[in-house]
């Protein structure tokens, strides 16, 4: 099985789009191939937080690691977030 894609950013939209198409071989033979579109949206720091509050949680913790750094920009490589509902 092989992967083929091509991925690529929109920044207006702040989406990470990946279409690949997925081949089954039988040696040189394509066996079949299925289309595959992933999009995934790259939140700003504070964007989550939002959504979050909105949905009922209270305590929101924003982390930079596993660590628990505490994440003060969108410096970060990547955002963690700790909820509790009181």
């Amino acid at each position: 099985m092989t992967l083929r894609s091509k991925n690529y950013y929109d920044e207006s939209s702040q989406t990470q789009f990946s279409p690949g198409i997925y081949e089954l071989y039988d040696g040189a033979r394509l066996l079949k191939s299925e289309l595959m579109d992933f999009q995934t949206h790259l939140y700003k720091f504070g964007e989550m937080e939002q959504l979050l509050t909105e949905i009922g949680f209270t305590a929101i913790r924003t982390y930079s690691s596993f660590k628990k750094e505490q994440a003060i920009n969108d410096e970060c490589e990547m955002f963690l977030f700790e909820c509790t509902v009181s």
